[in-house]
C-alpha cells in the first residue's frame, strides 16, 4: 500500500538520523543535486503589506470572466486570441493571489488579538471570500479549456494542475451559505483552541499558560485537555455536521470520502487509511518503547532565554552547514520581516507558516513561550517557509499535498538533530532521539481518533498491556 511505503520509509529514515548516524554525505548529495525554482521573490516587507492594504476591487475578477467567455464561447476575430486567453488566465491567477495575500493579512492580525471578534469575522470573511473567488476562477479556466482556445490555453498552465480545473464543480447557493458557515466555525475553533484554560490537580489550581512541575506534567495536561475539549465539543460537533452537509450535495456520503476525493491531492483513500490503522500500531509501539531507554533527560519545556535575533543568527549559522538555499530564504524572511514571533497573552497559542504566493515566499507566526520548544518550532515552521520560498506554482491551481508538505517542516527538525545536540548540548539532551520519539506519539494517536473506533479500543488493549 502507497501510504504504508511511505511511512516506513520516513520511520527508517527517522531511526537513522536518531541514532546518531552521520547524514553528512545524503545532506550533501541532495544539495548537489537539488533544482529549485529560482523565481523573481517580492521586495516588499509584511509591515508594507499591511500599511499599503487597500483590498482588491471585487469586481476586477468578474471582469476578467467576462473577457474569459467571449473566447471559450466561440472563436474570435482576435488574431491574438490565443496570447489574450494566456493573458486572462495570468490576470486571473493574479487577482486571486492578491486576494489570498489580503486574507493572510485578517488572519495573521487576527490571531495576533484572539479577544478581537472584529478581526475575526473579518478573516473568517476573507477565507470564504477566497474560496468563492477561486471557485468562480477555476470554473471560467475550466470552460476556457473546454472552448475553442483549450488546446492553446493548456500550454501556458503546468500540466499537474489542470485537473484542479478540469475537476472544478460550479458551487450552489447552499453550497456557498455552507462555506461562509464552515469558515466562521474554523475561527471560533481556533480562537476557542487558543484561550487559557485551568483545572484542579492535588488541591491546586493549574493553568494551560503556565510552566507545569515536570513530575506531573502529564497528569494535568490530561485533565487541561479535557476541559479544552468540553468547551470546543459543541464548535467541532457543528463543524462536522456542516461539512457532511457540505459533501452530501457533491454526492458525498460524508466529508471524510470527499475530502480524500477531492482535496488535498492524495493518491490513496479513507478505506486506504482505515486498513493501515492497525498495522501502525504493530510498526510503532515497538519503535517507541524502543526509543524510550535512549531519550534522556530532554524536555523541550525546559526553560530557553533567547530573543528572536538569537534564534535567527543561531538557526542561521545552522542552515548553512546544511544547505545555502536554507539559509538563503531564512534571510530573505529576515530582510522583510515575514514573520511574527512573540508571548504577549493575547496572542494565539500556536504557530503556523502562511504561505504568500504574491511575493513567492510566507510568513511565519509563532506564540513563544520562552522554552526550547520555541527552537524547534522555529525550525519547523522555516521548512515550511522554504518550500514556499524555493518551490512556486500558481496559487488558484494549487496541487500542494498535505502529507508532502509535512515533509518540509518534520524532515527539516530531523536533519538539525545533530547540529541542535551540538548547539544545546545540556539542555536538549538526546534531541534526535525526543524528536522522533514525540513523532512516534503522534503517529500513535492516529489509531485513536473517532474515526477508528472499530479498531481503536482493541489496540488500546494492547498498547496497555505492552
Amino acid at each position: 500500500m502507497k501510504i504504508m511505503k511511505r511511512l516506513l520509509t520516513v520511520l527508517m529514515v527517522a531511526i537513522i538520523l536518531a541514532t546518531g548516524s552521520s547524514c553528512q554525505k545524503t545532506v550533501q548529495e541532495t544539495t548537489e543535486q537539488s533544482s529549485y525554482d529560482n523565481s523573481v521573490h517580492g521586495e516588499i516587507t509584511f509591515q508594507e503589506m499591511f500599511d499599503n492594504y487597500k483590498g482588491v476591487d471585487p469586481h476586477a475578477l468578474d471582469e476578467c470572466i467576462g473577457m474569459l467567455e467571449e473566447y471559450y464561447q466561440e472563436n474570435s476575430d482576435d488574431k491574438d486570441a490565443s496570447k489574450t486567453v494566456a493573458k486572462i488566465y495570468k490576470d486571473i491567477c493574479d487577482i486571486y493571489e492578491l486576494r489570498q495575500q489580503q486574507m493572510v493579512i485578517s488572519e495573521i492580525l487576527s490571531y495576533l488579538d484572539i479577544g478581537n471578534e472584529e478581526m475575526a469575522d473579518k478573516a473568517a470573511q476573507d477565507s470564504t471570500g477566497l474560496l468563492l473567488l477561486a471557485n468562480q476562477g477555476r470554473s471560467a479556466i475550466r470552460n476556457a479549456l473546454n472552448g475553442p482556445y483549450g488546446e492553446e490555453l493548456q500550454k501556458v498552465i503546468d500540466p499537474l494542475q489542470l485537473h484542479v480545473y478540469q475537476e472544478t464543480i460550479d458551487y450552489t447557493p447552499e453550497m456557498e451559505e455552507l462555506a461562509n458557515q464552515s469558515s466562521s466555525l474554523v475561527m471560533q475553533y481556533l480562537l476557542e483552541m487558543s484561550m487559557p484554560v485551568s483545572c484542579e490537580f492535588e488541591g491546586k489550581t493549574y493553568s494551560s499558560d503556565e510552566t507545569l512541575p515536570k513530575e506531573h506534567e502529564e497528569e494535568i495536561n490530561r485533565l487541561l485537555w479535557q476541559t479544552r475539549e468540553e468547551r470546543i465539543a459543541p464548535i467541532y460537533a457543528e463543524l462536522i455536521n456542516n461539512r457532511n452537509a457540505f459533501a452530501r450535495l457533491l454526492g458525498y456520503d460524508n466529508y471524510l470520502d470527499y475530502s480524500y476525493a477531492r482535496e488535498y491531492n492524495r493518491d490513496y483513500t479513507s478505506a486506504d487509511v482505515k486498513a493501515m490503522l492497525d498495522n501502525i500500531y504493530e510498526i510503532c509501539a515497538p519503535l517507541l518503547i524502543s526509543s524510550t531507554s535512549c531519550i534522556g533527560d530532554a524536555s523541550l519545556n525546559n526553560p530557553l532565554e533567547m530573543s528572536n535575533e538569537e534564534m535567527f543568527e543561531t538557526l542561521g549559522d545552522s542552515l548553512k552547514q546544511i544547505s545555502p538555499e536554507l539559509k538563503e530564504s531564512l534571510d530573505y524572511m529576515k530582510k522583510y520581516g515575514l514573520y511574527t514571533m512573540g508571548n504577549e497573552p493575547q496572542r494565539i497559542q500556536g504557530s503556523l507558516m502562511e504561505p504568500i504566493y504574491s511575493i513567492r515566499a510566507g510568513c511565519i507566526f509563532i506564540k513563544r513561550n520562552n522554552v526550547l520548544s520555541d527552537y524547534v518550532t522555529m525550525i519547523h515552521e522555516c521548512g515550511h517557509y522554504n518550500n514556499a520560498y524555493q518551490v512556486y506554482s500558481p496559487a488558484l491551481g494549487n496541487i500542494n499535498n498535505l502529507e508532502i508538505l509535512e515533509v518540509h517542516s518534520q524532515g527539516l527538525e530531523l536533519l538539525m538533530s545533530d547540529i541542535v545536540k551540538n548547539t544545546f548540548p545540556a539542555e536538549f539532551g538526546d534531541y534526535g532521539a525526543s524528536i522522533v520519539q514525540r513523532k512516534l506519539k503522534v503517529i500513535l494517536s492516529a489509531v485513536m481518533i473517532p474515526a477508528s473506533r472499530s479498531n481503536a479500543s482493541n489496540i488500546r488493549k494492547r498498547m496497555h498491556n505492552r
